[in-house]
């Protein structure tokens, strides 16, 4: 017997998924940008993720 947490579970069940399966519950809004840097996001996504500029989010003074 092998034993998966429950996220290893959903994991593995997402492909299986058919159309009718699915159900949107918030359909978001689309951005331009969403690039990565390694592990982070560019200042850039954020912002735009945000509805920011780059000079509210990151404080350039100090």
């Amino acid at each position: 017997m092998r034993l998966l947490n429950d996220l290893s579970a959903i994991a593995h069940a997402v492909p299986n998924l058919r159309a009718q399966d699915l159900e949107t519950i918030n359909p978001g809004r689309p951005t331009a940008c969403a690039s990565l840097e390694g592990r982070t996001f560019t200042a850039q996504a954020v912002t735009q993720a945000l509805e920011q500029e780059v000079d509210e989010l990151i404080d350039f003074s100090g």
